[in-house]
């Protein structure tokens, strides 16, 4: 490394998100005017008496299956208010969780115990959830309104908290300041081989390296993890109008669909190549066992994922996309490669064969969902034809 290990990394938490999400509680429960100032910038509501700060609280009744990172309750005038952070630094979300959690709260805003929440993720970069009652929040936007109301001094002077603080913020000025790669870069050794400095890991090489290869008229989430016993590096691409509905209470499963490419490349990479698929799923996610067991909640969805499945393997003909008959798969393409690749050169690969299929995959979903009766088609096709 070319940085000088610090507190955490001595510790063995550099990339612990309990460590400094346990930080942050410490300082908000050590400064009522940090906590206040905290409370107002993310609720927008002003604590009208003293707040109660916990770490890894418990939220609703779940027998210890819901508790967030950072939980902080204080009287409004609005009553009771919650507001809760879950903080990550290398993991994902997992949406059970996510929702879990908004819904015991909005659970306790219905049953009258309090007057209002407000939900953020919190990760390094700012990514979003797939649930839409959270709000993205980055470690350095809250680092920076604590800063702005410690008018005491705490963070600077207490001999606890100045240590760990000063060190955490040190590693987000260097992610800060940590830059994208060049267009001539070797793809392959930039991502895998370069070192791992602070927050700076392989993980945040993959998101600066996944807005490199698609362009920004796509929703992008980029990102290196496990998924079938196998490491890769992944990036989902998607036009806004190609989500139609978060499936909820009450919800038809056949509303909420998600489609996106998909960018696969295997960690370590061994073979000639890497894969672009074309992905249909539930959203949120659900594996083809757990949308079987839904029993006839899915049999319109299920309908419909054969209904895409013919408008696109119709569409893509003389295309360079393949036809896919697998669970999620709808078509895909090779996308040959060697470790001397250039981010530029692959990204030229991608961006005539994204084009040819952009249009055609909104046709599809348009006419799926039209052929299938279901409402969402006309707004699909009314949000295509702003972008």
């Amino acid at each position: 490394m070319s940085v000088t290990p610090d507190l955490f990394d001595i510790l063995g938490v550099s990339l612990s998100g309990d460590a400094y999400s346990g930080l942050i509680a410490s300082i908000l429960r050590r400064s009522r005017e940090i906590t206040s100032g905290v409370f107002r910038a993310l609720t927008g509501r002003r604590l009208t008496g003293k707040a109660d700060v916990r770490f890894t609280r418990e939220i609703g009744r779940g027998q210890g299956r819901n508790r967030s990172d950072i939980v902080v309750e204080g009287p409004t005038a609005r009553g009771p208010w919650l507001l809760v952070i879950e903080a990550t630094v290398e993991s994902g979300e997992g949406w059970t969780q996510t929702r879990r959690y908004w819904y015991e709260c909005d659970k306790e805003v219905w049953n009258g115990a309090r007057g209002g929440y407000s939900l953020f993720f919190m990760t390094p970069n700012g990514e979003s959830t797939d649930d839409m009652h959270w709000t993205p929040l980055t470690h350095r936007q809250l680092a920076q309104v604590i800063s702005q109301h410690d008018r005491a001094g705490l963070l600077a002077d207490d001999p606890v908290i100045s240590v760990p603080w000063r060190a955490y913020t040190a590693r987000l000025e260097h992610l800060s300041a940590f830059e994208a790669p060049n267009d001539d870069e070797p793809f392959v050794d930039w991502l895998l081989n370069s070192p791992d400095e602070y927050f700076v890991t392989r993980r945040q090489r993959a998101y600066h390296l996944g807005h490199r290869l698609f362009p920004s008229t796509y929703t992008l989430k980029p990102s290196v993890n496990v998924a079938k016993g196998r490491e890769q590096f992944l990036v989902l691409a998607w036009l806004p109008c190609w989500k139609t509905g978060y499936w909820g209470s009450g919800m038809r499963f056949e509303d909420c669909v998600h489609v996106h490419f998909e960018f696969d490349m295997p960690v370590p990479f061994r073979s000639p190549y890497a894969t672009c698929r074309l992905h249909c799923e539930s959203n949120p996610y659900m594996r083809e066992k757990q949308v079987k067991k839904l029993v006839d909640s899915a049999r319109g969805f299920l309908e419909f994922m054969d209904c895409l499945r013919e408008e696109i393997h119709q569409r893509l003909q003389g295309t360079s996309w393949k036809p896919s008959n697998r669970w999620l798969h709808k078509a895909y393409f090779p996308c040959p490669m060697t470790k001397e690749t250039t981010i530029a050169e692959l990204r030229a690969y991608l961006a005539p064969r994204l084009d040819e299929a952009r249009d055609k995959v909104t046709a599809a979903l348009v006419a799926a969902g039209q052929r299938c009766h279901l409402g969402w088609w006309r707004r699909v096709k009314a949000q295509s034809s702003r972008t």
